[in-house]
């Protein structure tokens, strides 16, 4: 397995996301996903601060002028990146987005997606939020679906853009992966057809034992004089 390096993922910002010439890297490195069994395995975090600013503000909080990014140092691709110099944007009254500035937020969105190169499918975004802050602050939330049927919760996407419409947030979390073409869906009776009585009976013992665990006693099909019917002979009990 080979690890994007530092200066790759370096020359990566630099041709995404620019950081300000008046800024120097102040912290790197790479990193194991505490989380082991979720992508990014491995985390490149790159810091930078404005040149001859403290790392701290007065009040011990991150300076404002500080960036930083995190990549997946097996793709390459930026999942995370924060500028501080918005925060008290952020803690000013929000407001929902209505329609039409919806609208003309969402197409620098899909600008942010196809610049980073993320593996996301605009189609597959479910919108979950939608808030502007102080009027100059837009936030986007989004939960991942596909055909109408969400995914489990982690797989997000989420973004920050100021008024210029330049990224001050991001965190995605969107696993690398397509799905098949389902336009030639089965009918549900046609499915059951294609099922013999055998392995109806299967299923049936299938739903028995999965109830057994579960402590239930599940309904057996029956004959039409009330007994129990078992698989294609027809055997009562």
């Amino acid at each position: 397995m080979k690890l994007l390096s530092i200066q790759e993922a370096i020359a990566i910002m630099n041709e995404s996301i620019a950081v300000p010439p008046t800024h120097k890297l102040i912290r790197s490195g790479i990193y194991r996903n505490a989380e082991r069994e979720q992508p990014p395995y491995y985390k490149i975090e790159l810091e930078w601060n404005k040149k001859g600013e403290p790392e701290l503000d007065e009040d011990g909080l991150v300076n404002r002028h500080v960036i930083r990014a995190e990549f997946d140092a097996i793709t390459g691709r930026i999942v995370a990146y924060c500028r501080h110099d918005h925060r008290r944007d952020a803690e000013k009254r929000e407001r929902e987005m209505d329609a039409a500035l919806y609208e003309a937020v969402y197409p620098h969105v899909l600008r942010w997606i196809n610049r980073l190169r993320l593996q996301i499918v605009p189609g597959e975004l479910q919108l979950h939020k939608k808030c502007i802050y102080n009027g100059r602050l837009y936030e986007l939330y989004y939960g991942r679906q596909h055909n109408g049927i969400p995914f489990s919760s982690y797989q997000s996407f989420h973004i920050h853009l100021n008024e210029r419409f330049e990224l001050i947030h991001l965190y995605c979390r969107w696993d690398d992966c397509t799905f098949a073409d389902s336009g030639n869906r089965i009918p549900p009776e046609t499915f059951k057809r294609r099922f013999d009585s055998d392995m109806l009976s299967f299923l049936s013992l299938s739903q028995s034992i999965l109830f057994m665990f579960a402590g239930k006693t599940p309904s057996m099909p029956q004959t039409a004089n009330g007994s129990i019917r078992n698989g294609k002979n027809g055997l009562k009990g």
